[in-house]
């Protein structure tokens, strides 16, 4: 992506699972990303399973179930509602208003 370049972000492709897991785990670091995450594998078997286009945010709870589905993006992203979703889920009080 240009942005990533302008920044000096470069990764190549990865390859494999334990590839793909690195560069998210450097992500998550670089980021300072406090919420558990987890990376599709190399064959993007969450991506298929729940691709839609236009592309939308989407939470799955700790039940493994759809807990949050965002409305139709770009333009219907609302990081507050997924915000609060997340929030929920994890049982915390929401401070948005």
């Amino acid at each position: 992506m240009p942005e990533n370049l302008r920044q000096n972000i470069r990764f190549r492709e990865p390859r494999s699972d334990a590839e793909r897991t690195a560069v998210a785990t450097v992500c998550q670091i670089n980021l300072e990303l406090q919420m558990p995450m987890l990376a599709d594998t190399i064959d993007n078997s969450v991506e298929e399973s729940y691709i839609a286009l236009p592309m939308r945010l989407y939470l799955i709870g700790r039940e493994g179930k759809i807990a949050y589905t965002g409305e139709r993006g770009p333009s219907g992203f609302n990081p507050d509602s997924w915000e609060a979703a997340i929030d929920a889920e994890i049982g915390i009080a929401a401070e948005h208003g």
